[in-house]
């Protein structure tokens, strides 16, 4: 059963997509607090499953694809929301462009303005303004008809498959969409512990795309893969122990710790929290971008990962260090809203609910080169949040606590019942023994053969 759960997740996950519109982007470009409105939820359905499974008996691996597969479900979005809103957010394709070469190669920071004024029409700032959709899923077009040195060699670059948010659609121009392009395509190929002959190393991951150690990040202890995928966990652990979760987008095993004993429909489990600080693990260290930049407490530097400044933290920067959200306005971090956690029934490693929710920002910077840039404040520049949760059906919660959780109590009681039986059995035999002893003081026979004594 637990085999044929982790082939495919038999019910959808709740996905919930949440932008930030800037409302105030003149005065943010001048130097200014960008002022944030909050758009959401848009709602999907999110489907898990694995294909191209090979099972590798002698070494109890398994290697497999990983898919997920998002359906929309406008009906349960927030309150009047289509899709078709007009908003103004972070322009996530320019930013990640002249940010990374800002920070990698800024000797380039001219040739890739003229690619961009090229490719994009000449922008004139750092958001994105237009229907929402064509940004989430219908795409932008990228025109690359021009045969300016600069425009060809960024198209070039589109054309080498290498980012799977940006299509060809004919002999000219591309088309970028965040999430569109990759909806039901692989997120990439695991090798895995089966635990047959292990229970305890049931879904740890061995590899990813057939890497063992990243080399994302300047220590060895921090490139390795390490975690399950986040669909199945092993039996038996000790809440102080943990469980960490493999995320590939972030280059990087994720530990979620025990909080506190909490409770799900019945049923008693462990709640563990998860957040994106990294000052735990002393400073500098390997997951500082170098010993002058670590990142401030709760934020998570993706630019080793994905080679440019996406920055990763709790919604609404919650957990993080204050000075980072002075700088901006329309925040409200909320532990009941904003907290990352799983409640667990430990004993079976299922979670019997989930609600991880993680927020994408951008580390800006004034940048003097690029004209709409140079009077920016320093700022992480939030993006977006995604909340990615979900409570077991009753259906399968009925099973752990029929099948499972009934079963064991059962269990333990013929335990107590043998164990009491025991200590009765000998009670009634000592009782017995006595009874008889008593009967054979009073026999008859006894007084016979005390005279024959005398």
């Amino acid at each position: 059963m637990t085999r044929t759960i982790f082939e495919k997740i038999p019910f959808p996950l709740n996905y919930k997509l949440y932008m930030f519109n800037v409302t105030n982007k003149d005065e943010v470009l001048a130097g200014g607090k960008p002022i944030l409105q909050e758009i959401g939820p848009y709602y999907f359905e999110e489907y898990i499953d694995k294909f191209d499974i090979v099972d590798n008996k002698d070494e109890d691996t398994i290697v497999y694809e990983f898919r997920k597969t998002y359906q929309y479900k406008p009906e349960k979005n927030g309150p009047g929301l289509t899709g078709e809103e007009i908003v103004t957010v972070a322009n996530p394709l320019l930013l990640s462009v002249i940010l990374a070469i800002n920070t990698d190669r800024p000797d380039l920071l001219s040739f890739i303005h003229k690619a961009a004024n090229g490719v994009l029409h000449n922008p004139q700032d750092i958001f994105y303004t237009g229907r929402l959709w064509d940004l989430l899923y219908d795409g932008i077009v990228l025109d690359c008809s021009s045969d300016q040195f600069e425009v060809t060699a960024a198209c070039s670059e589109f054309d080498s498959g290498d980012y799977g948010e940006i299509r060809r659609i004919n002999d000219t121009a591309f088309l970028f969409s965040m999430f569109g392009n990759t909806n039901g395509s692989s997120t990439g190929r695991y090798k895995a512990f089966r635990g047959k002959k292990n229970i305890m190393d049931v879904g740890q991951v061995l590899e990813y795309n057939g890497i063992s150690e990243m080399d994302a990040w300047y220590e060895d202890e921090c490139n390795q893969v390490s975690g399950t995928d986040g669909t199945i966990f092993p039996p038996f652990q000790q809440k102080q122990d943990g469980f960490t979760i493999y995320i590939p987008q972030m280059c990087r095993g994720m530990t979620a710790e025990y909080q506190q004993s909490s409770k799900f429909s019945g049923i008693k489990t462990n709640r563990y929290t998860m957040s994106f600080d990294v000052s735990k693990y002393g400073s500098p260290n390997c997951y500082c971008r170098n010993e002058d930049s670590c990142p401030p407490e709760g934020i998570l530097d993706l630019f080793p990962c994905v080679g440019t400044t996406i920055a990763i933290s709790l919604p609404h920067f919650y957990k993080v260090d204050p000075a980072v959200g002075e700088r901006l306005i329309g925040l409200n971090p909320d532990p009941e809203k904003h907290e990352f956690y799983l409640d667990f029934y430990q004993l079976a490693g299922a979670p019997v609910s989930a609600m991880p929710r993680v927020q994408v920002n951008f580390e800006v910077v004034p940048i003097e080169e690029i004209p709409y840039m140079k009077d920016l404040q320093p700022m992480y520049l939030p993006l977006l949040w995604l909340e990615d949760g979900v409570d077991m059906p009753k259906k399968f919660i009925n099973m752990l606590k029929y099948q499972l959780i009934l079963a064991l109590k059962f269990q333990k009681l013929m335990q107590y019942g043998c164990i009491i039986g025991g200590i009765i059995g000998l009670i009634m035999g000592g009782i017995a023994g006595y009874i008889q002893t008593e009967k054979w003081s009073d026999h008859p026979s006894k007084s016979v053969i005390n005279r024959c004594d005398e």
